[in-house]
């Protein structure tokens, strides 16, 4: 699922029907469980892409160093030596220009974004049920009881 696909799918969640109150209260619990899964599920995505970044960027660290140039290392991550000269500060620059390394940080990103959406959603759901209890005290009120 996307974030655009969880947006659409909270607009019509969203809709609460003035005349069934008591049935949208009960329709409560089910839309939390549903958002706290999507929630659990983006959020433990992108903290396997954070380790999967992190793993990846020591890794290409030691790479730019010169740290995987004897022949054994070349053969078994079936790279070719780096023939450059990179100093620490270079190191950095080539880093955060790392194609791989940005896209696998734009997923973690993407997957955050989409976590914190679910937590919009489920903070609206709690507000819902008060606002939704509110509403059945008035009618009740309005009717003299």
């Amino acid at each position: 699922m996307n974030l655009e696909e969880l947006m659409t799918e909270w607009e019509g969640d969203a809709e609460v029907s003035p005349f069934d109150l008591s049935g949208e209260a009960i329709r409560i619990g089910k839309l939390k469980a549903k958002y706290m899964r999507h929630f659990s599920n983006f959020n433990l995505k992108a903290k396997k892409l954070g380790v999967e970044f992190r793993e990846k960027k020591d890794w290409k660290r030691r790479y730019y160093k010169g740290e995987f140039n004897n022949p054994k290392d070349l053969e078994q991550y079936k790279i070719e030596p780096y023939r450059g000269l990179a100093v620490n500060a270079d190191i950095q620059a080539i880093l955060d220009a790392d194609s791989e390394l940005n896209k696998i940080l734009l997923a973690k990103d993407y997957n955050e974004e989409c976590a914190r959406f679910c937590e919009l959603v489920l903070d609206e759901l709690t507000k819902r049920s008060f606002s939704i209890g509110n509403a059945i005290k008035w009618n009740i009120f309005q009717g003299g009881g």
